[in-house]
């Protein structure tokens, strides 16, 4: 298999890179063997670890554990049944920079919102799920690459469904499916349902939503016309914010409303294989009756890149001009663009770290974009003064005015005295760093007030 070179790495790059132990994390070769040997791992996977072997040599053991951030377990993306993961394969054995995949435990499944939806649904917990939050981002596909996170829900979907149904005000109905003979095992209700296309100005929207609830809900539950479908079917309701806005209250909208809330509870849904997920950027647009433990609709948050870490993985191949992730826009810029030759010192990978770093509070997506804008300028490459002054700008524009970055021009270290205060604020900001973590999270104020008179340093501290 041939090899590239970074755009930004030196020459004298080794073919395999010996990774050097970070922690005591990893694997040993014995915890390597039972892996070959464990009936879950996919025979896919078995030959794909036997490459990399061959290239990494005795220290693969170490990288993978610290890969799996100190699990033994084999991760779901690895086992029997799961798609080949094509890209990841040949990104890890041709990167110059994938002993830093491993470093940073990128092998844990992902994204984890789709693994718990999917945990949830083969469990029979809920029928019924709400998506919300960044759910408009890329998420990662070790098939496929960084992708656009509705498209690896509905392809993780068709992986155990006959198909699945997307619904969306300004497209309607869309059928997506690996064997091409299903629309025909559909009821004619539905077929019907997945012809109406455009905006029909004689029937009223609202009227076409509430038919296309009642089909459906007579389908699923054995209601109305019967199918063929054993594996069952998975539908997708996007934007629900949108179909059922929360500050309206009409007979039409609590129709919809307790149309979800009876599927979220129906015995003949529950009993099937069938799932219905509904999809908000905000939880806060949705209304309160479809958000109530009342029924039985799974609420899963997608979060924001929020780490160092996370975005760090998206910006290694997004970068690297071997990693063909063709759903991604930077994948149609030119090749061999040296995006990081001029930020900071250090090496290419302490480079991509400040990077990452700078990124906080943007979304994949958000990256990306900064990304195409600096590609448009004159000699195309990244500085940290260009990357904060279009992070403001989005951040400003995505808050419509109510978040501005500043940069710290002073530290803790420039005040004299207040030492109680300082080591207090100190703890908040390291609170703020590992706030995944629920028992360090509860541990952040949620405000701070600084009182006393004039002169006394409140403002520069």
């Amino acid at each position: 298999m041939s090899k590239y070179l970074l755009p930004d790495s030196p020459p004298q790059v080794s073919a395999a890179p010996a990774a050097q132990p970070k922690s005591s994390t990893g694997l040993s070769a014995a915890d390597l063997e039972t892996w070959l040997a464990s009936p879950r791992l996919a025979g896919w996977a078995r030959a794909w670890l036997r490459s990399c072997a061959e290239r990494f040599g005795g220290s693969l053991p170490e990288m993978l554990g610290r890969g799996l951030d100190g699990s033994r377990a084999v991760p779901r993306w690895l086992c029997e049944g799961s798609p080949e993961p094509v890209w990841l394969r040949e990104y890890l054995l041709r990167s110059d920079l994938a002993p830093a995949w491993f470093d940073d435990g990128f092998l844990l499944d992902d994204p984890a919102w789709l693994h718990q939806l999917v945990r949830y649904e083969e469990a029979k917990v809920a029928r019924s799920f709400l998506l919300s939050g960044n759910v408009s981002d890329y998420a990662f596909d070790p098939v496929h690459g960084y992708r656009p996170a509705l498209r690896l829900l509905v392809d993780t979907l068709m992986a155990s469904k006959d198909c699945v149904l997307t619904y969306r005000l300004s497209q309607g109905l869309v059928l997506h499916s690996l064997d091409p003979e299903v629309r025909d095992r559909l009821p004619e209700s539905i077929r019907r349902l997945l012809d109406e296309t455009g905006f029909d100005p004689e029937v009223p929207l609202l009227t076409r939503v509430c038919r296309l609830f009642d089909e459906i809900r007579r389908w699923l539950t054995g209601a109305g016309e019967g199918f063929e479908l054993r594996r069952g079917v998975g539908i997708v309701f996007e934007n629900v914010h949108l179909l059922i806005p929360p500050s309206r209250n009409d007979i039409e909208r609590n129709f919809l409303v307790d149309n979800l809330l009876h599927w979220s509870i129906s015995p003949e849904l529950f009993r099937s294989s069938h799932c219905l997920i509904l999809m908000a950027e905000s939880l806060e647009d949705v209304g309160n009756e479809l958000r109530a433990r009342g029924g039985k609709i799974e609420q899963i948050a997608v979060p924001r890149p929020e780490t160092a870490r996370t975005r760090l993985k998206f910006l290694l191949p997004l970068l690297d001009p071997g990693s063909r992730m063709a759903e991604t826009r930077v994948a149609q810029l030119p090749r061999g663009q040296s995006w990081l030759a001029g930020y900071g010192e250090g090496t290419y990978l302490d480079r991509l770290r400040r990077l990452s770093h700078d990124t906080a509070g943007l979304s994949l997506i958000g990256i990306e974009d900064l990304l195409q804008q600096v590609s448009a300028e004159p000699d195309g490459r990244l500085s940290r003064d260009e990357v904060m002054r279009l992070k403001r700008e989005r951040l400003r524009q995505e808050s419509e005015g109510l978040l501005e970055v500043l940069e710290p021009r002073r530290r803790l270290d420039s005040i004299g005295g207040y030492e109680a205060l300082k080591t207090r604020l100190r703890e908040v900001v390291t609170s703020l760093k590992g706030a995944q973590d629920d028992l360090v999270r509860s541990t952040i104020p949620m405000g701070i007030l600084f009182f006393g008179p004039p002169g006394t340093g409140k403002s520069i501290v």
